[in-house]
C-alpha cells in the first residue's frame, strides 16, 4: 500500500497497511503477533497507523531509555 503520510527522511519506517483504516485490523486481529512480525520487517522502532492517527513503536525494551 502507498502511504500518503508526508514524512521526514529521519522518521522510522511505517508499516504497510490498509489505505483507509492503517494498521487497525492487524493489530486487532494479533496484537503481539503484530508486534514481532513489524519488528522482524521494519528493525525494533518503527510506525504504525491507525485511522489518521501515527504511533511509534519502540520493541525493543532495552532501547527504550536511549530513546526517551
Amino acid at each position: 500500500m502507498t502511504d500518503f503520510h508526508f514524512r521526514k527522511d529521519d522518521e522510522p519506517p511505517i508499516v504497510p497497511g490498509h489505505i483507509l483504516w492503517g494498521n487497525g485490523q492487524q493489530f486487532n486481529d494479533n496484537s503481539t503477533q503484530f508486534i514481532l512480525d513489524s519488528q522482524r520487517k521494519c528493525g525494533d522502532v518503527f510506525s504504525i497507523r491507525m485511522l489518521h492517527y501515527y504511533m511509534t513503536v519502540i520493541a525493543d525494551p532495552h532501547s527504550f531509555e536511549a530513546f526517551r
